[in-house]
C-alpha cells in the first residue's frame, strides 16, 4: 500500500511538473528504498527510550544515539548541556560545512510529552502502522531528516552545503529562562 500510494504520488508530480527524474535523483531515491528497513529500525529503537522534556538521562541518550549517525554521515556534532537547575538535558547541534549552494537549518526536537510514568512505553506495530511515544511528534520527523541526508550525502549532492540539524531536549516544556534555553537559535 505504501509503495502504491508513494507511486501514485510520483507520477502525478511528474506529470504536473512535465519532467522526469534525474539520474542524481534516481540515486537518491534508490538509496531511500535500499535503507527504508534500517530507518524503520532505526525509529523503534529512538521510540523506545523514553526522553519525555524532565527525563534529561533519557533525551541525552537519543541525543547520542542520533549524534553518533550524524558522525557516520560527516557532521561535526556538538552537546549544548543545559545548567543543571534548569533540569533539562540540552541540545544536539549538527552541522555539515560548506561555502558552496544552499545552506540549510532543520530543526526538531528531541523530548517528548511522555514521561517515564506513562503506560505506554513501547514501540507497537500493526501490519504498515508502527505506534510508539514520540513517533509523530517528532522521532519520525527527525529519523525522515537523518535518512534523507544519509542518501543526499551519499549521493554527493550536497558536499558543498552548509546544513545545520538543531534538535532542541525541552521543546515540549521548555527550560527557563529562555535566554539560556533557546540562545542557540537566537
Amino acid at each position: 500500500m505504501k509503495n502504491l500510494l508513494v507511486g501514485l504520488l510520483s507520477l502525478i508530480c511528474l506529470s504536473l511538473n512535465g519532467q522526469t527524474l534525474s539520474e542524481k535523483e534516481k540515486e537518491i531515491l534508490k538509496h531511500i528504498d535500499a535503507n527504508y528497513d534500517q530507518s524503520l529500525s532505526f525509529l523503534e529503537k529512538s521510540v523506545n527510550i523514553n526522553s519525555g522534556t524532565f527525563n534529561t538521562k533519557g533525551v541525552r541518550e537519543v541525543g547520542v544515539l542520533f549524534d553518533e549517525e550524524f558522525k557516520k554521515i560527516g557532521f561535526d556534532c556538538r552537546w549544548i548541556n543545559m545548567p543543571a537547575e534548569m533540569k533539562r538535558a540540552g541540545h544536539l547541534f549538527a552541522e555539515h560545512k560548506g561555502t558552496k549552494g544552499k545552506r540549510l537549518l532543520l530543526i526538531g526536537h528531541l523530548d517528548t510529552v511522555f514521561e517515564p510514568e506513562s503506560p505506554f512505553q513501547k514501540w507497537l506495530s500493526n501490519d504498515s502502522v508502527g505506534f510508539a511515544l514520540g513517533a509523530n511528534d517528532m522521532k519520525s520527523g527527525y529519523v525522515i531528516i537523518l535518512y534523507a541526508l544519509k542518501a543526499l550525502m551519499a549521493s554527493r549532492a550536497i558536499d558543498q552545503s552548509q546544513i545545520i540539524v538543531a534538535l532542541h531536549g525541552d521543546e515540549e516544556h521548555g527550560g527557563n529562562p529562555d535566554s539560556i534555553s533557546r540562545k542557540d537559535i537566537y
